[in-house]
């Protein structure tokens, strides 16, 4: 029905339908224009805004650093100047204080001139840095950069300061070269001027390199080295860039030719750098000693003395800071052997002795032991070596470095010709030249015995090579320390089952002649270059000679090496013959012994008086010809009683053991028999009077401990007032002593020695005056 009506009515009113469908159709069409256009422009805008997008992702992708940060900032930053001064003084006066602080560093330094032309040219007036391309703005840093480090022994000048007010007006190296501004600063991290620098930089808060600044900027405070130090075991990669200061320095100079003695400065900051940083991290690992060694092994390899003395001082102080492996110490111990020179090989070899005494090393490389044998010329190492071995202990490097230069040898035996065998000339150098404690004795005896045995083959080239080339190196030893060197060969003979090994080393090494038995090998023996072997020998000799079956003939060509052994060089030798001399007496003619005994006296020097050693020698000739007076010749005799006279007059330790024995004597018994010398009878009394003086005048001080002394003299003049005439002053002298030395005993409760003393008084009142009563004398 409804569409009826509006059809009927549509149809009725067709003017009207046909005005209203254009109105609907106009309103329709609007509607959807509107909401058309609205996406469109919608669309337009997300279209620009992604292209917008891209087109700033690709201007970002085109800014590198170096054309990013040259973006010209209102702000004005000055070392010299307060920013509000700074403000107003033009680029003209800038570039001149920067000229004039360059001419006064010329002045000094001859090598500031190369960087004139690209720093302190006026043609740089007009130059901007964000107009370069990238690689002038590249190369331009790099200008910079090795400015800054020549500069750095220099920074507290006032013209090195007058220099980076230009740069940093001109350059803007506060901002653009931060690092290289910092590498250079650091170096006086608690001066005034370091913090000066420091605040003029700009460093961003997000940096993880140099954040850690920035509140140092801000108090003004300098940096104190602790800090820094854990800053840097915080931060390996700040360690790692200080760490490479030097050998960019060392780049440098080569490229620029730089006198690189003028960079103490930053020697000694690398090194305290890096002792410290060790010192105050307690807990140093693998990680942090990995990242150092390519420094420290890239010092020792640089031959620049400081940067090598550098590596010295780390190498100490990890040394006794931490336990490092035992291959690790033994490289370093082999670099340093390897690249020491003659300048510094003092310090070397003693960082060598730090390493081996605080650390395990257990070997040294065989190139490095010959680096330094055919250097040894250059280097003096045996020299320093000596003379470190005077100071500390070297007993632990030695005893390694013996072992990498013998099996060095070894080798070179196999390979070279005996004149080519450098090693073995350093070694008996050294055997020769340093004295050797004991334990590094026995290691190096040990070392060469037990190749020997072990490798024993008469048969093999190279063992006779060996043979040859060592022989002299063990006859030092053998000779040098001849007491180690016969108890190592002992226990070798105990502990080694080659015994043909043995006995071939025993001839090899001269120790071979304490096995021998026959009268040839002795008297070898007797001439060893060993004070201990010849002793050896001759008591072996002796023992021979005692036995009954010995034959006349070998008695004979024995008796002459003893006897002109009498004269050995060594006082050691002599002091055991004497003590065999009674043995010799009943084997050998007295009167030859006598005579090689005066011989051996009258040859001593003259100060053997006043030489403790030479006064015992003395004695003890002066005793044994005293006790076999009978057989010295006539015309020695004189000159021996003066000898054994003095040995009763002279006052020393032992004189009343001297005297019992010379008064039980063959020389009493011959000087108590009328005029037993050749003298007249005044020249008898007056020795009687000297003799008797002297022997009572000592008995004072006998006391308890020489009682038996005091018997001899009592029997001694009992048998001698009786024959020899005493002329009545010298028995009144005696007198007077016998009664002063009683009331001294008295006065001590010497009771014995009181007795002994009374019975020598009445033996001299019996023969000088008989009518006076010795109880008279006593009381």
């Amino acid at each position: 029905m409804r569409w009826h009506v509006c059809y009927y009515g549509l149809e009725s009113y067709s003017s009207q339908k046909y005005v209203y469908c254009i109105v609907v159709f106009y309103e329709i069409l609007s509607i959807v224009l509107l909401q058309w256009s609205k996406t469109l422009r919608i669309q337009l805008l997300t279209g620009l805004e992604s292209k917008m997008t891209s087109l700033s992702n690709q201007l970002k992708r085109l800014a590198v650093p170096d054309s990013q940060i040259y973006k010209q900032k209102k702000r004005l930053v000055s070392l010299l100047f307060d920013s509000s001064d700074a403000a107003e003084i033009d680029r003209e006066k800038v570039f001149a204080i920067g000229s004039d602080g360059f001419v006064q560093l010329k002045a000094i330094d001859k090598s500031f001139a190369e960087f004139e032309m690209h720093l302190f040219d006026e043609s740089i007036l007009d130059l901007e840095r964000a107009l370069l391309t990238k690689e002038a703005n590249q190369k331009l840093d790099e200008t910079i950069e090795a400015f800054l480090i020549l500069l750095t022994p220099y920074l507290l000048l006032g013209a090195a300061q007058k220099c980076l007010e230009w740069l940093i007006r001109r350059f803007r190296i506060y901002e653009y070269n931060v690092p290289a501004v910092l590498r250079c600063a650091l170096h006086y991290h608690d001066s005034n001027t370091f913090v000066r620098l420091l605040q003029t930089l700009v460093i961003p808060k997000d940096d993880p390199m140099w954040n850690w600044l920035i509140p140092t900027q801000l108090t003004g405070q300098s940096i104190a080295k602790s800090d820094l130090c854990k800053e840097c075991n915080k931060n390996t990669n700040l360690l790692i860039f200080l760490c490479d200061t030097v050998p960019i320095l060392l780049k440098l100079a080569r490229k620029y030719k730089w006198n690189l003695s003028s960079f103490t400065i930053v020697y000694n900051f690398y090194a305290s750098l890096i002792t410290s940083v060790i010192y105050f991290n307690n807990h140093l690992t693998d990680e942090f000693l990995n990242q150092l060694y390519p420094y420290i092994i890239d010092g020792l390899k640089s031959n620049v003395d400081d940067y090598m003395l550098c590596s010295y001082v780390i190498i100490c102080e990890l040394a006794t800071k931490v336990n490092l492996d035992s291959s690790f110490s033994g490289l370093l111990v082999s670099k340093m052997l390897s690249t020491m020179n003659a300048s510094i090989c003092s310090t070397g070899l003693l960082t060598c002795i730090i390493v081996h005494y605080n650390q395990n090393v257990n070997e040294i490389s065989k190139r490095a032991a010959r680096i330094i044998s055919k250097k040894e010329e250059q280097l003096k190492f045996i020299e320093h070596l000596a003379e470190w071995n005077k100071q500390t202990d070297i007993a632990n490097f030695f005893d390694i470095f013996f072992k990498s230069l013998f099996f060095a040898t070894i080798e070179d035996i196999v390979e070279k010709e005996a004149s080519e065998l450098v090693c073995i000339g350093f070694i008996e150098k050294c055997l020769s030249t340093i004295n050797l404690q004991v334990t590094n004795t026995m290691e190096t005896i040990n070392v060469i015995a037990q190749y020997y045995i072990s490798n024993f083959d008469n048969n093999d080239e190279k063992f006779q090579r060996f043979n040859t080339a060592f022989h002299r190196s063990i006859t030092i030893l053998s000779s040098i320390y001849p007491i180690t060197f016969d108890m190592i060969v002992n226990r070798l003979q105990q502990s080694y089952k080659n015994v043909e090994g043995m006995q071939s080393f025993l001839r090899w090494s001269g120790a071979s002649v304490l096995q021998y038995n026959t009268s040839k090998q002795l008297i070898e023996s007797v001439c060893h270059t060993r004070p201990i072997v010849r002793e050896l020998a001759l008591g072996k000799m002796i023992n021979l000679l005692e036995q009954n079956e010995t034959s006349e003939s070998m008695v004979q060509e024995l008796e002459i090496p003893i006897l002109e052994k009498f004269h050995d060089e060594s006082s050691k030798v002599v002091k055991f013959l004497l003590r065999k001399c009674d043995k010799l007496f009943s084997i050998i003619s007295p009167e030859k012994i006598t005579s090689k005994l005066y011989q051996l006296m009258n040859h001593l020097p003259d100060e053997a008086n006043s030489s403790k050693k030479l006064r015992n020698l003395r004695n003890r000739i002066g005793i044994i010809l005293a006790k076999h007076f009978l057989h010295v010749e006539d015309k020695m005799k004189n000159m021996v009683t003066l000898w054994i006279f003095e040995i009763m007059f002279t006052d020393g330790a032992g004189k009343g053991k001297h005297v019992a024995q010379i008064l039980n004597s063959d020389f009493t018994s011959e000087l108590s028999r009328e005029q037993p010398l050749e003298v007249n009878c005044s020249e008898i009394n007056s020795l009687w009077q000297c003799f008797l003086t002297s022997l009572l005048h000592d008995c004072t001080c006998w006391s308890m401990r020489h009682l038996d002394a005091l018997e001899e003299v009592n029997l001694f003049l009992n048998s001698a007032l009786n024959d020899v005439e005493t002329d009545s002053s010298c028995a009144l002298f005696v007198t007077f002593l016998l009664c002063h030395m009683i009331g001294q005993a008295k006065h001590k409760n010497l009771d014995e020695t009181v007795q002994i003393l009374i019975k020598l008084l009445e033996n001299v009142w019996q023969r000088c005056f008989i009518e006076t009563k010795p109880e008279e004398a006593s009381r």
